[in-house]
C-alpha cells in the first residue's frame, strides 16, 4: 500500500516563504566539541487553490553517535569506541501560514529546529502540536483502528481493528473501546473523492493518509479538516 504521512508542527506568523530558500541554507552549532552542520534546500514550490504557498524540501543534519569497532590482534582482541558525527536526512513540507510538516516522528526534532533557524534565527519558532483525539473520536465515530489505554480493568491497553469501520458497534468490544482514552484513531474521509480513504491520526501530531494523494491534497486536507483539532491551533492559519 502507498500512502503519505507527516508529523505536524505550527507557527503563528505569516511568512513569505518563497523569499526563503532561493539557494540551500546552511547552519552550524557546537556540541561536545564537535561542529555540527545542517543544510536545507527547496525541491518544489507550490501555490494551492486558496493561495497558500507551499515549499517541499530536503534537509540534512549531523548528529553525534557512539561507534564501536572490533579490533583483532594476533593473540587478542578489543573493542575500540569513539564518538563521531554522522548525517541524517529528511524531507519536509512548509506553508506560509502556519504549518511545518516533518517526514516522521524520528525526524521531527531536527526538522522543526532547522526550519525555526531558517524562519526566525531561533531553535523553537516551530512548535510541536498535538491532536485532540477526544474531539476527533466524537466527530468521527466510525473508526477502523484505535489504540486505547488507561482502562481500570485487566485489559488496560491495546489496539483494535474493525473490518468495516463500525468498531463501536461491536457487541463485545464496542462499549469498552468507546469509553476508553485513546492515543490514536483510524478515521474515514471522502475529502479526496473516489470513495472512502482511511486516515490515522495520533495524539502526538502524526497524520497518515492511506493513499498517496500528493503534497497539495495532503496540505489542503490538513487545513480544511484537521487543523481545528490541533492543540495549540495555529492562529494565523488561513482556512478558505
Amino acid at each position: 500500500m502507498v500512502w503519505i504521512s507527516g508529523v505536524i508542527g505550527s507557527f503563528d506568523t505569516k511568512i513569505n516563504i518563497f523569499n526563503k530558500l532561493k539557494t540551500p541554507e546552511t547552519f552550524s552549532r557546537e556540541e561536545e566539541q564537535f561542529e555540527l552542520n545542517s543544510v536545507i534546500r527547496t525541491d518544489e514550490r507550490l501555490t494551492l487553490g486558496n493561495g497558500t504557498k507551499v515549499i517541499k524540501g530536503t534537509l540534512v543534519d549531523e548528529k553525534i553517535v557512539d561507534r564501536s569497532e572490533l579490533v583483532l590482534e594476533k593473540t587478542d582482541f578489543y573493542i575500540h569506541k569513539e564518538r563521531m558525527k554522522v548525517p541524517r536526512i529528511s524531507t519536509f513540507i512548509l506553508t506560509d501560514n502556519g504549518l511545518a510538516i516533518a517526514n516522521n516522528s524520528e525526524s521531527r526534532e531536527m526538522c522543526f529546529r532547522i526550519i525555526s533557524q531558517l524562519l526566525s534565527n531561533t531553535d523553537r519558532f516551530v512548535r510541536n502540536v498535538e491532536f485532540d483525539i477526544g474531539a476527533l473520536d466524537k466527530a468521527y465515530p466510525n473508526q477502523w483502528t484505535g489504540f486505547f489505554y488507561d482502562r481500570e480493568e485487566e485489559v488496560d491497553k491495546g489496539r483494535l481493528w474493525a473490518k468495516d469501520g463500525h468498531m463501536k458497534d461491536d457487541k463485545d468490544f464496542g462499549t469498552p473501546y468507546s469509553e476508553s482514552k485513546k492515543n490514536d484513531i483510524g478515521i474515514f474521509t471522502n475529502f479526496f473523492g473516489g470513495g472512502k480513504v482511511k486516515i490515522n491520526v495520533t495524539k502526538r501530531g502524526s497524520v497518515t493518509i492511506m493513499r498517496d494523494v500528493g503534497t497539495e491534497l495532503f496540505v489542503s486536507y490538513l487545513q480544511k479538516e484537521l487543523v481545528r483539532y490541533m492543540i495549540p491551533s495555529p492562529r494565523h492559519l488561513i482556512k478558505k
